[in-house]
């Protein structure tokens, strides 16, 4: 199964549109943003 979705965190800077891949056991998600720049993005915030 694929589900497509876009969580939104009250306080997020970035859009968060996820792609979930699951066999019923496990799930695998991808995001369009590096770890380096959803941690940018939140010290540029601050």
């Amino acid at each position: 199964m694929v589900k497509t979705s876009s969580p939104q965190g009250e306080h997020e800077r970035l859009p968060n549109p996820t792609l979930a891949v699951t066999d019923g056991r496990i799930t695998v998600k991808f995001h369009p943003w590096s770890i380096e720049a959803i941690v940018a993005s939140e010290q540029a915030a601050h």
